[in-house]
């Protein structure tokens, strides 16, 4: 009379490089939701009502890219998050086109039924855009921040120099982001103000290019305040104007 008892275990996977689930985003910045189905527009809506903050942040509703290209036509130097879907019907490009057509991948985010496809996902990581799952949306949580709450961004593939400069800014009352990736500190870019300083380590990884090349990447979007933070001397680099300094490793606080 005793029952069966069965256990399953699985393995714990990591969650995918181009998944998004958390979303950051500032009080000061516009937020677009592209989709054609206005149900996908009211799950967006009760989301960010449950963060409490839904009032104090400029949402933009678009149901068709006509729409989003028309405003992108006067206002695409915005401070922006995009929200966008990948199939519209009756439109010749899809939601990755759209984005590439007009080089707004580090302010956009896919969301998409079609997660599941392989080419999808591989569009994504190209073109480094996060891609959220939409019978997933209710999971993704959103973290407001004040425009001016950053101090600076540190991007270092060393986790105890991360943890290090982390424990140096609490004591200073300091708020800083850090990143132990190119792929990582992209996804979170459009969250960024132009005008934080980025502290960047030269050596990132065999998977990321060069810190000083990221870095002239990132002037060319319009971040200037940036350093080279590397135990390299001065003197094994060349003229790279795009950087403020070079400098030692240390916290510059």
């Amino acid at each position: 009379n005793s029952g069966t008892e069965i256990s399953i275990i699985l393995p714990k996977q990591e969650k995918p490089s181009w998944y998004k689930d958390k979303i950051s985003i500032k009080l000061n910045q516009k937020l677009i939701i592209l989709d054609d189905d206005i149900s996908v527009h009211q799950i967006w809506k009760a989301k960010l009502e449950k963060t409490g903050s839904a009032n104090n942040l400029e949402i933009l509703h678009f149901f068709s890219p006509l729409e989003l290209e028309e405003w992108l036509v006067i206002n695409k130097e915005q401070d922006f998050l995009l929200l966008c879907d990948y199939e519209f019907h009756r439109f010749e490009l899809n939601g990755l086109e759209i984005i590439e057509k007009h080089n707004i991948s580090s302010k956009s985010i896919l969301v998409t039924a079609g997660y599941y496809e392989q080419h999808i996902q591989n569009q994504c990581i190209n073109l480094t855009i996060s891609l959220i799952p939409k019978n997933l949306i209710s999971l993704i949580t959103f973290n407001i921040l004040p425009s001016n709450e950053i101090d600076l961004v540190h991007i270092d593939d060393d986790h105890l120099l991360r943890m290090s400069w982390r424990i140096k800014a609490e004591k200073n009352n300091k708020k800083i982001l850090s990143f132990s990736s190119e792929q990582n500190l992209l996804k979170e870019l459009s969250s960024i103000p132009k005008e934080v300083p980025f502290y960047i380590d030269s050596s990132l990884g065999s998977y990321c290019r060069k810190g000083e090349d990221l870095a002239k990447y990132l002037y060319d979007l319009g971040f200037h305040n940036l350093y080279l933070s590397t135990g390299f001397s001065k003197n094994d680099f060349g003229n790279m104007y795009w950087l403020k300094d070079i400098v030692k490793k240390e916290a510059p606080f």
